[in-house]
């Protein structure tokens, strides 16, 4: 009698075991998903992106402070694409995390408040706080960069004894 019930015990655990894996399967095949395999079906649709990047080939002007400090500092940095919600931005030196961001972006006279997404050794990439109009965002994605006016030697020489002394 008391074998029987060890061996009942034993089917019944062995049950409740392939029960419980097939249960785990189950919530681990609903949790596996991968972006490819899900691109019509998501949750969310805030998920995507909404609004595409264009690529931006201008120097912007950066006001940033750092974690833990209340100064701002200012870096011109190149802004590499920009959205209506966001921008990268490829900057050189800023190797603290940076807290908070304004841009001045050219042609709009005010600043922009940025919040950062993710800082890598060269890039900042910001999200802003309020969506920028379409027609600046493809204004400054227009933009051409400018090339470095050529130096003559003529704006180094120095000035003649006339030109020192006053009439």
């Amino acid at each position: 009698m008391a074998f029987e019930t060890i061996a009942q015990s034993a089917v019944n655990t062995s049950a409740n075991r392939v029960t419980r894996t097939q249960g785990e399967e189950t919530a681990m095949a609903t949790a596996k998903r991968h972006s490819l395999t899900t691109l019509g079906d998501r949750e969310s649709p805030s998920d995507r992106r909404h609004r595409y990047r264009r690529d931006a080939n201008c120097a912007v002007l950066l006001l940033y402070r750092n974690a833990g400090t209340h100064i701002f500092r200012q870096r011109q940095v190149w802004l590499s694409n920009i959205c209506e919600d966001g921008a990268l931005l490829v900057t050189e030196g800023i190797v603290d995390p940076v807290e908070e961001t304004f841009l001045v972006l050219p042609g709009m006279r005010a600043k922009a408040r940025a919040s950062v997404l993710r800082q890598g050794v060269f890039t900042l990439a910001v999200n802003f706080a309020t969506a920028l109009p379409t027609a600046l965002v493809d204004r400054i994605a227009r933009l051409e960069p400018r090339p470095a006016a050529p130096v003559s030697s003529n704006n180094f020489a120095p000035a003649t004894e006339d030109a020192r002394k006053p009439d």
